[in-house]
């Protein structure tokens, strides 16, 4: 896919203005957080434009929610994953097991099962968000061939990642799959300056959609572990919060009293707490700070929630801007048509890659128990049990070791099979 003159200028363009922005000093000359708003200069004068449409959309599809019933609990929607690492030294082709853990902390995040939700301060308790939404590493590619829904590219371009050449493979890079089916995140070293950047919806042209994270600060083991302090995994759940379309509390630019990101249970904000991990409340703008937010820059271990505002604007946006996700195939295995719903039986059961445990959800409206077997690749069965439908089920699996297992459910004669991965990553 070649890009034409036209945008490889914007592109130089931008990159210059980047250029100034990054010679000024940060502070204690830390890698910038995000290089959502720095990479914005890529896309030119229309780009405003287009995301005040945007909003429009949004804003129209919410005012016909029936408000009592959109954040009702429901399926979560499972968004298919393709990993392009892209590498010029052996320490940037991160290993799968950082790959798996950083799937573990996005699972954990949206799904707001992380371990780090009390340090959220009483007054925000109230709007803590499940945001209803899990990641998959896909298993079948456009072409309809199974796939581990990672790709590994060797480059020779350094930091590639602060540059459009990522995007392309005949320029050094990885293409994207279809970006309307598939999330596409690309690891590639950033020359230093920022952690991670991501596309807001239609922002730039589609074979560069997704978001761009520096190995350093991808997952929680190998590169990440000497990253503190964004060594928590929370970068990549930072930036695909902004690909479903969410801003930095405080709005865009520098945050400032008087601006901001446009959603009610979000309090406007002075600060943006880079390099800063707080532990006791501050106020700024007549209210108190959310910091422990995701689209904060707070350091990893401070970062624990969204809003259920934040969580209307991004099922809002899967609704209106990026509604391919909502049915893709890309998480089923090639020659599966549909995903885990038989009959009157749907069941969820998440996260994959797993590490202590796996949680199972049914919605039926048959009050038969379900029997569920776990298998092991090699056929084994290790436990046979039975779970109460319509209820959230916790399976422990501390005492597997990494691997891939078969998850066999039934209730009466409706069954089928789950799979899913373990990893150990210390």
């Amino acid at each position: 896919m070649k890009r034409t003159v036209t945008r490889q200028w914007t592109w130089w363009i931008g990159c210059l203005i980047l250029s100034l922005w990054v010679a000024i000093p940060q502070s204690a000359g830390q890698t910038h957080r995000c290089g959502q708003e720095s990479f914005q200069h890529y896309f030119g004068p229309q780009n405003q434009l287009v995301l005040e449409q945007q909003d429009l959309i949004i804003r129209n599809w919410l005012a016909q929610q029936p408000a009592e019933t959109f954040l009702e609990t429901r399926s979560p929607i499972v968004i298919p994953v393709v990993i392009h690492v892209v590498y010029r030294l052996d320490e940037e082709n991160i290993s799968d097991e950082q790959i798996f853990s950083q799937l573990d902390v996005l699972n954990s995040d949206y799904r707001a099962l992380n371990e780090s939700l009390s340090i959220i301060p009483e007054s925000f308790q109230d709007v803590i968000a499940d945001m209803e939404v899990e990641f998959c590493l896909a298993q079948r590619t456009p072409d309809e061939e199974a796939t581990t829904g990672i790709l590994r590219v060797p480059t020779e371009v350094e930091a590639i990642g602060s540059l459009p050449d990522v995007h392309y493979r005949e320029d050094g890079g990885s293409d994207a799959w279809e970006p309307e089916q598939y999330l596409n995140i690309w690891i590639a070293d950033m020359g230093g300056d920022f952690a991670g950047r991501a596309n807001f919806p239609g922002q730039g042209p589609a074979a560069e959609d997704g978001a761009v994270i520096d190995p350093r600060f991808f997952g929680t083991v190998g590169t990440a572990q000497a990253s503190f302090p964004y060594n928590l995994g929370r970068t990549t759940t930072h930036e695909i919060g902004h690909y479903f379309n969410l801003r930095h509390v405080w709005g865009s630019g520098g945050a400032a009293c008087g601006k901001d990101d446009g959603l009610a249970d979000t309090p406007e904000t002075g600060n943006t707490f880079l390099g800063q991990c707080p532990n006791q409340e501050f106020a700024s703008c007549g209210s108190s700070d959310m910091y422990t937010n995701y689209m904060y820059y707070t350091d990893d271990a401070c970062m624990a929630q969204f809003t259920l505002d934040q969580k209307a604007w991004m099922l809002a946006t899967l609704n209106t801007l990026r509604p391919g996700l909502l049915n893709s195939p890309g998480c089923l295995p090639p020659g599966v048509d549909h995903p885990n719903q038989f009959g009157p039986l749907s069941v969820s059961v998440f996260p994959s890659p797993a590490r202590d445990f796996i949680l199972l959800e049914t919605t039926t409206g048959n009050e038969q128990d379900l029997e569920v077997d776990l298998y092991s690749m090699d056929g084994r069965r290790l436990f046979s049990r039975k779970y109460s439908p319509n209820i959230r089920h916790r399976i422990e699996l501390s005492s597997l070791p990494a691997g891939v297992y078969v998850l066999h459910i039934r209730q009466g004669e409706v069954q089928f099979q789950e799979k899913f991965v373990v990893g150990r990553y210390e």
